[in-house]
């Protein structure tokens, strides 16, 4: 029974979402953050505004700093220019203004930016989220890796993206949790060197037997060469989002959980165990 607006830049990337509704209830409009004229058309006649919109690379288009905070602080102007009600900004768990690194900081500065405009924005950071070909278990599925040993070793709480879904549902049908800054995350902390063992003896499954090589194997590195390789990476393929040196930086970062947060208990929801979904979804 919503109406909804989702704004868009890849046509091929939302067609299956228009099944989500029945007939003019999904609406799709083209968008640009460099276009002020399709963000105002896309928020114009909207009760709630949910930004998603981020980047956690530098590409040759668009810094982490122009996604994720000049396109909230445009999108939270205009939705506030156009009397839009209320504003939910989806940011980052380590969103830190002072993070070293870029990604965690521009996240922090994008809220405090937002704040500007909405000082009753509802803030949601959730941890790294799993689900049906979802970039946090991709990151870990490559065969062959270069210095495992140093970019998986953060440690966060996983959290299922279909529960994530489900707060943001909640929060937007709730205008009592207007001001509110809620962390979304799992129960059990892992690192990513942790999970990257599980789902190597998940992928041998429907092979003739295991052999560790076939299933995925890490390649040592010292601290140094990896640091190295990452910059290379972020500088050769500006538009990949590769190993870049902000990836480096982030493994060195473990989950922080902000206990003046609320949390999933505060909406009712229950959180998932990886470990039960974990098989389906590298399957």
């Amino acid at each position: 029974g919503t109406i909804t607006i989702a704004p868009f830049r890849n046509g091929r990337s939302k067609r299956h979402l228009k099944v989500c509704g029945d007939l003019g209830v999904v609406n799709f409009h083209e968008f640009d953050i460099r276009n002020l004229k399709s963000i105002e058309e896309s928020v114009a006649h909207s009760d709630v505004v949910v930004n998603l919109l981020g980047s956690s690379t530098n590409t040759k288009n668009f810094s982490m700093a122009d996604a994720n905070i000049e396109g909230s602080n445009r999108i939270a102007k205009i939705s506030k220019d156009f009397g839009v009600d209320r504003f939910v900004q989806v940011s980052s768990y380590n969103a830190d203004p002072n993070s070293p690194s870029e990604f965690f900081a521009t996240k922090g500065i994008a809220e405090e930016v937002v704040k500007q405009h909405y000082p009753d924005a509802t803030i949601v950071r959730p941890a790294p989220m799993y689900g049906r070909n979802s970039k946090f278990l991709n990151d870990m599925l490559s065969i062959k890796v270069f210095g495992g040993n140093i970019i998986y070793r953060q440690e966060v709480y996983p959290t299922h993206v279909e529960q994530v879904a489900q707060a943001l549902e909640k929060i937007v049908y709730d205008d009592s949790t207007a001001g509110k800054t809620y962390e979304l995350y799992g129960n059990e902390r892992y690192s990513r060197v942790e999970l990257r063992e599980m789902l190597k003896y998940m992928i041998h499954l429907n092979q003739y037997g295991f052999f560790p090589a076939a299933s995925g194997y890490d390649m040592p590195a010292p601290e140094f060469l990896v640091k190295i390789w990452c910059l290379l990476n972020g500088k050769l393929n500006p538009s990949l989002e590769a190993f870049d040196y902000d990836t480096y930086r982030r493994s060195t970062l473990h989950q922080k959980i902000d206990p003046s947060a609320l949390t999933y208990k505060d909406l009712g929801i229950v959180s998932d165990e990886l470990a039960d979904w974990l098989y389906k979804y590298v399957k």
